[in-house]
């Protein structure tokens, strides 16, 4: 299959998956995440990947969901959208291999929800984290992130739609590591 939002490189069993989508802030449309579960799915299969790593790059990770896409959406077409996003994020989830997110900038609503996914996170100190659904009156995603911070943080940082700085991410055990730009 061809990918036009993702990119991939494998080098020394070690598969990096980069979601390429500049104009947009990598932000997910249908596409991209169709694209995406065909990847982690693809990936699966591979003999010569032992892990897999998810990046957006340095400038951001991404900005969530395409917005200019959810205006398009009726209430009766909703499902099919929804569904996406479950396969694709169920597709980073369950995963063959681990998966490490790399996260250079923003992730953000749907960009966050996608390094929740991710068995270990690593930040560079540019990086930011917020599930901003809730702004929008859109239910966030709190399975798995209430495993992974406890059920209490997670409400804090579904329902508030808080921006969370790198350092914060890892004080609260969300990102295993943060890194210095670059």
């Amino acid at each position: 299959m061809e990918f036009q939002y993702l990119q991939l490189h494998i080098e020394h069993k070690v598969a990096t998956v980069t979601i390429h989508r500049p104009d947009k802030g990598n932000a997910l449309a249908p596409d991209v995440l169709l694209e995406i579960e065909n990847m982690f799915n693809g990936l699966g299969h591979r003999q010569d990947v032992n892990v897999i790593v998810l990046t957006g790059g340095e400038r951001y990770f991404s900005a969530g969901f395409d917005l200019n896409e959810i205006r398009k959406l009726e209430k009766v077409s909703n499902e099919a959208y929804t569904a996406l996003f479950h396969r694709a994020y169920r597709a980073i989830l369950f995963a063959e291999q681990p998966v490490i997110c790399a996260v250079g900038g923003a992730a953000i609503a749907g960009g966050f929800d996608l390094t929740m996914m991710c068995d270990i996170r690593y930040a560079s100190t540019r990086a930011k984290f917020g599930q901003r659904e809730i702004v929008l009156s859109l239910t966030p995603i709190m399975d798995p992130l209430w495993r992974i911070i406890g059920l209490g943080r997670a409400k804090e940082v579904a329902l508030t739609g808080r921006i969370y700085d790198a350092a914060e991410a890892e004080r609260m055990g969300y990102v295993s590591k943060v890194f210095a730009e670059g």
